[in-house]
């Protein structure tokens, strides 16, 4: 049998995903997720642990309203909530239901949910058939349901969705100061901010490159649940006006990724070496014992052995923001990206001609030397790779793809293009402010 909720708070996810650009009201579902692993802990003493739960069940009162009771058929539907001061097992107790089979339910959901750490108020759905239960249901967060069914005589629990209304909404901001503030004006939330850098992370640094008079317009989805919203869902599409240069970036669902309007990636590609002929001689390690200091000390970087004076070359477009002697790690160059990632080159011979402070250098773009200034053993490029300042393994880093929209995908991608640049025409004709 399968248990279906009855109640909107608790509906679960379909199977199928529907993909809306522009839209009033969507109904959508999402790939449930794996749970975290989660501990071999006694479920059951953790919950009856120094307490007796039919002492506390008859002592307890609910109000009228904290469980309800519908009747179809043989089946009996039970809502309630975990009463304050209760846990998962009082609550369901005070139906008077066998302590084996509340026993065998626990013992099911503790498969896939810690049920000891659910907290006062978690709303649950039980089903009976007489005083046997046939079904339960609890969230486990706001986006998520434990539904447990009684099959061929076994209970079997498993985490599925929860079903949100969703709302594709288009709103735009002039820039003041910065996009935070921008962002809080179109009366959204500053977690908005953070999907729109990583979007246009290739193309904008939001700490310099926008000023005053500079407008943002978004088209994102927004989850809501009992008419309150959630969180955001996909940014379908988002448009920043940079000094007059218009970027544009447009979701395209088949490859879940943006690209320009004519089909280009948002991203660009980093080169999987800054040599082209070297040896790894040091990996990237958080404990390696170094020759010289003569202890181990973390190794946050790739260090690559070559004779001196072969060429480095810059990974990746950007711009250098350091060019200089750096101590222990001698003739160094630091290069930012965009506003996610920066490399470092350490223990130059030298600098290309031009290589300053300030010099937008080219992927691929001769940088400088191998040497071994600084403290080292002998001649090696020591590089540096840094996600948000973090620092990363380059030879495990997945460098992001750059490759346009497929030609066979062309005819889908020009109709999700069109309806998003067609929301921000008509914002636009109503002067965002």
């Amino acid at each position: 049998m399968s248990f279906t909720l009855k109640k909107p708070f608790l509906k679960i996810a379909a199977p199928a995903v529907f993909f809306t650009i522009i839209s009033t009201t969507v109904f959508c579902s999402e790939t449930a997720r794996m749970p975290d692993p989660l501990p071999e802990e006694k479920l059951l003493k953790v919950i009856f642990e120094d307490k007796k739960p039919e002492a506390q069940a008859s002592a307890l009162d609910p109000a009228p309203s904290e469980a309800e009771e519908t009747k179809t058929g043989k089946t009996t539907s039970l809502e309630g909530k975990i009463p304050e001061g209760g846990n998962f097992y009082i609550a369901l107790k005070k139906h008077g239901l066998d302590n084996s089979e509340l026993h065998e339910l626990i013992e099911s959901a503790k498969k896939v949910h810690n049920i000891s750490m659910l907290p006062e108020g978690t709303p649950y759905e039980l089903e009976l058939q007489g005083r046997s239960i046939v079904g339960l249901a609890y969230e486990t967060d706001k986006e998520h349901v434990v539904s447990i069914a009684r099959e061929k005589g076994r209970y079997h629990a498993k985490i599925v969705p929860v079903k949100f209304e969703v709302k594709t909404v288009i709103k735009g901001a002039i820039i003041e100061d910065n996009l935070y503030n921008a962002i809080i004006r179109m009366g959204e939330k500053p977690s908005l901010a953070h999907g729109i850098t990583e979007i246009f992370a290739w193309d904008i640094d939001f700490f310099k490159d926008l000023k005053k008079g500079d407008s943002l317009q978004v088209a994102i989805e927004k989850k809501y649940r009992d008419g309150k919203f959630v969180k955001y869902g996909q940014i379908i599409g988002a448009q920043i006006i940079r000094n007059g240069e218009k970027i544009t970036a447009i979701y395209f669902p088949q490859n879940r990724d943006y690209f320009t309007p004519e089909g280009k990636s948002l991203k660009k590609q980093f080169l999987k070496a800054p040599l082209k002929y070297s040896q790894i001689s040091s990996g990237f390690s958080t404990r390696r014992f170094h020759p010289i200091l003569q202890k181990n000390v973390p190794h946050l970087s790739v260090d690559y052995s070559a004779p001196v004076g072969t060429p480095v070359y810059a990974v990746a477009d950007g711009e250098v923001y350091f060019a200089g002697n750096s101590g222990p790690s001698g003739k160094l160059i630091r290069i930012k990206h965009n506003g996610v990632y920066s490399s470092a080159y350490c223990h130059l011979a030298g600098f290309a001609g031009g290589i300053k402070a300030g010099t937008a250098v080219k992927q691929g773009q001769f940088i400088g030397t191998v040497g071994m200034t600084g403290r080292t053993t002998g001649p090696h490029l020591c590089f540096h790779l840094r996600k948000n300042g973090v620092p990363i393994n380059p030879l495990e880093f997945k460098t992001p793809k750059a490759k346009p929209v497929p030609e066979n995908q062309w005819g889908d991608f020009v109709g999700a293009r069109k309806e998003v640049l067609d929301s921000f025409a008509t914002l636009a004709r109503k002067n965002i402010s």
